[in-house]
């Protein structure tokens, strides 16, 4: 008698999960990196499967585990040594099991002698009666079949009930979540319940009075924005549960193509929506596939371009800008564009006229065309044509995208950015007509309102199309009207003489998503608000504009924007404006630009703070400030959460008057987690900073800049932290010192900052010479040679992007150099990403740090330099 579905279910999950904790250890057993206990691993998960599958009488997968048990009990017990054959044989039975777990109905009739008589190899010859043997191997009375497993699921699809019994198991999902959790869930419900009583009895006595019913309503919000924060949290699972299966694909993989590959996993502990998870199986498999099949070369081969005899290939989880992304990097061949484009001709993927017309970055992308395929032959890896498209479109359904970086002949990364989770987004709602739309949080660059008295307006034409020039950049300019309305997307001259009114006030959002950025006209911008995500309905679920749809507070349903296909879409027109906008801006390279949030004091002076610096920002109430002593703190996501206040510290007016509410912008690459007050949050803009050092400033206060004609006063963070929290952010002067042979007479260490924007080289000066460093200034590369020619430096740091000559030639130039080639460089820059990364090390730099990263910069020029005291 079969249990029932609650309970197989159980069983399915915990037997999956002893499945790859059998795996796990047979290929850290491979590999030699495994100790005694892991043998006891493998025991006691065989043992459990055989225990749990006895007691739901799955006969079949209890004798095929008990044969595994008997085994490594022989193993366990030192009288049969653990080797090769035997991870291949158990790996076979691992695979078999699964196939079995997957077919449960049918499991009792699959045939596992083959498996069981050859695990039996591996023992001496048992003593004792047949029958004890039978026993001893779990060969009781048993069900044969001479029909293969595959064979036998063909016919779980024939009967109607195995299906349903199937489906069933498959449909439930599971979530491994700690009680800790449940228990937090469990009160703020409690307090759901407790906020929802006092509001119905506010209703049934008739209150009008509004104090009293925004009391009620500001602790729902809260509440509910915490219970929100804590069950998206319950949802999120490490990647490592992912990452994991890959060790067994690789190691088959590598072992079927004759090749020796080595595979490293980094980030494993970072979380990602378990939907997600369970999503990004079948596109990560096929980009690994990929790598190994494409991408690494024969050992012969590598082996005559003097390249390491084992490759790698690299499966990277990080965070960066408010998203996950993973990376999956090979020391291969790269991706060959002159290859890839005469593949694409001959599949008649593109014309001729296209591909001259097309950049490299653009010739690549094209592998993810679909049908398209650089193999010749078709094989069971590859040669369908059905493949990278297949990936880029389950990406983008989880509202990612997939990015390819390559260097011939040094190898490729295949980048997918990832939402956090899949259920909750921020988002910004904007609306044209009675159409109204949520575009992501993460694809607006700015918010521009056009006057038709701005003397700043500038809507140009370029062939006809309609373009913004923003801060002497042009991007192509739609209608939101046109892309609801028209599959033409704006190419009709409607849209060009729209924009022509001079009288006409237009409100208009940036978006961006890589390094693609276009500008979107809408006829409101509403605020931002956090939205749940739903899927399309059937009669628009083919439609590329749109990643879902959401129901905002008022009732009104938002489409939430695909900038992406947008964008894609508009490339398809026939004036490829990116291209126009290129010729007219000519070869000259536009300032270094920098994303700044600025915010209102109490005082009501404005301040810029570097974006790369904020973690977030919140609002809480005045009310529920708490003081200690001299300090004040607010409970933050269930943690006390200094608060600092501008004023007390900086060179601002003191506040006017009190606020019921307050704003705190969580700053990160800090040591400690604090707020600083903010009075209003204003907009993010982009713009090149042309630092102002001689008028408003001082202490806390890189300097001031113009931003529309506004003074902002630029934070400097680190010395606002360390006038507020010294005795946790002050950095000590004696920190970085040069150690010489004598090490009872450190000097400082001289290094220099090569550097070409007055706004980064103060910062990092102050940083360096916080830590007791002379430092020299260079603006550009050739500036920079022409001191180290003359004057001895013990530490070259050096943006990439500079005029004249720019940080790779700079350090090419010092490593040909007989006298300079062992001097330590640090590349600094904005320039983000494993690539760029890659790219700098290659060059010669012995490190790459972020700008404005304070204390990883000062870390890893202790490394080159010094020591902590």
């Amino acid at each position: 008698m079969r249990p029932n579905s609650e309970f197989i279910n159980d069983f399915v999950e915990e037997a999956l999960l002893h499945i790859a904790t059998v795996e796990d250890a047979l290929l850290k057993v491979e590999t030699g990196n495994y100790a005694e206990e892991t043998v006891n691993e493998i025991f006691r998960a065989v043992h459990s499967i055989k225990g749990a599958a006895g007691l739901f009488n799955f006969v079949r997968i209890a004798e095929l585990a008990h044969a595994a048990e008997t085994l490594f009990g022989a193993i366990r017990d030192k009288t049969v040594s653990l080797n090769s054959p035997i991870v291949d044989a158990v790996l076979a039975v691992a695979d078999l099991l699964k196939e079995m777990i997957g077919c449960l109905e049918t499991s009792d009739t699959y045939d596992i002698n083959a498996q069981v008589q050859r695990l039996k190899t591996f023992l001496p010859a048992p003593q004792g009666s047949v029958e004890e043997n039978k026993n001893l191997w779990g060969l009781g009375d048993t069900i044969a079949s001479d029909k293969k497993p595959a064979e036998i699921c063909n016919e779980t699809k024939d009967n109607p009930d195995r299906e349903n019994n199937r489906a069933k198991v498959e449909k439930e999902k599971s979530i491994r979540v700690g009680v800790g959790v449940f228990d937090d869930l469990l009160v703020l419900a409690g307090e759901m319940v407790l906020r929802r009583n006092q509001l119905m009895c506010l209703v049934g006595m008739g209150v009008t009075r509004t104090e009293e019913l925004q009391m009620v309503a500001k602790d729902i919000d809260l509440v509910t924005t915490a219970l929100q924060e804590k069950v998206l949290k319950a949802r999120m699972q490490p990647v490592a549960n992912l990452f994991n299966k890959f060790h067994r694909i690789v190691r088959d993989l590598s072992r079927k193509l004759g090749k020796e590959i080595e595979l490293r996993i980094e980030g494993d502990q970072v979380e990602l929506d378990k939907s997600t998870i369970e999503a990004l199986g079948d596109p990560l498999i096929h980009i690994v596939r990929n790598a190994i099949d494409h991408g690494i070369e024969p050992t012969n081969i590598r082996e005559e371009r003097k390249k390491p005899y084992i490759a790698h290939v690299t499966i990277r989880a990080y965070h960066e800008a408010g998203k996950v992304t993973i990376d999956v990097e090979d020391d291969g061949v790269g991706i060959d564009p002159g290859k890839i484009a005469a593949k694409a001709l001959e599949r008649g993927l593109v014309t001729e006229q296209q591909l001259t017309a097309m950049n490299e970055s653009e010739i690549i992308y094209l592998i993810m065309r679909p049908g398209f395929s650089t193999v010749d032959e078709v094989t069971a890896l590859s040669g369908r044509g059905v493949g990278m498209d297949i990936v880029k479109n389950n990406i983008e359904k989880l509202g990612g995208k997939v990015e390819l970086l390559s260097s011939v002949g040094y190898g490729s990364i295949v980048r997918l950015v990832l939402p956090l989770t899949l259920a909750i987004i921020p988002a910004v709602i904007v609306q044209s007509a009675d159409f109204t739309a949520a575009i992501p949080q993460a694809n607006l660059q700015e918010l521009v309102l056009l006057q038709p008295d701005d003397e700043k307006r500038s809507i140009e034409l370029v062939m006809g199309y309609p373009v913004l020039r923003l801060r002497e950049r042009l991007f192509p300019l739609l209608r939101l009207t046109d892309i609801i309305g028209d599959t033409r997307l704006g190419i009709d001259t409607g849209s060009a003489e729209y924009f022509c009114d001079p009288e006409k006030i237009f409100q208009i959002v940036v978006l961006n998503f890589g390094n693609r950025i276009f500008a979107l006209e809408v006829d409101k911008v509403y605020d931002h608000e956090e939205i749940l995500v739903k899927p399309l309905p059937p009669t628009l679920i083919k439609s590329n504009y749109y990643m879902g749809f959401a129901v905002l507070g008022d009732g009104r349903i938002a489409f939430i924007l695909n900038p992406e296909e947008i964008r894609n879409h508009v490339g398809l027109r026939p004036l490829a404006t990116e291209a126009a906008v290129d010729s007219i801006r000519g070869s000259q390279l536009p300032e270094e630009e920098q994303s700044l949030l600025l915010f209102s004091t109490a005082g009501g002076e404005t301040i810029g703070i570097d974006i790369t610096l904020v973690s977030r920002v919140e609002t809480h109430e005045a009310a529920a400030i708490q003081r200690i002593r001299s300090k004040e703190y607010v409970i933050s996501r269930g943690k006390p959460l200094r608060i600092i206040r501008p004023e007390y510290y900086l060179p601002v007016a003191s506040p006017k008057d009190g606020s019921d509410s307050i704003h705190l912008i969580i700053p990160k690459l800090v040591k400690q987690s604090v707020g600083i007050v903010a009075r209003g949050i204003g907009e993010i803009v982009k713009t090149a900073v042309a630092l102002n050092e001689e008028g408003p400033g001082g202490c806390g206060l890189i300097g001031s800049t113009l931003i529309n004609d506004r003074i902002v006063l630029l934070l400097n963070i680190y010395e606002l932290l360390e006038q507020a929290l010294p005795e946790t952010c002050k950095v000590s002067t004696s920190v970085i010192r040069k150690q010489e042979k004598s090490p009872l007479a450190p000097t400082a260490a001289r290094v220099l900052l090569v550097e070409d924007r007055a706004f980064f080289s103060k910062v990092t000066k102050g940083y360096l010479e916080s830590a007791g460093m002379e430092v020299k200034l260079a603006a550009d590369g050739r500036e920079a040679l022409d001191i180290l020619e003359q004057d001895e430096v013990d530490l070259v740091i050096s943006d990439i992007e500079m005029p004249v000559m720019n940080g790779y030639e700079l350090i090419r130039a010092i490593r040909a150099n007989e006298r300079l080639r062992k001097l330590p460089a640090i590349a600094l820059t904005s320039l983000l990403g494993e690539a760029n990364k890659e790219k700098g090390l290659r060059s010669g730099f012995d490190a790459y740090e972020y700008k404005l990263d304070r204390d990883r910069l000062l870390k890893t020029a202790q490394r080159f330099l010094g020591r902590s005291e």
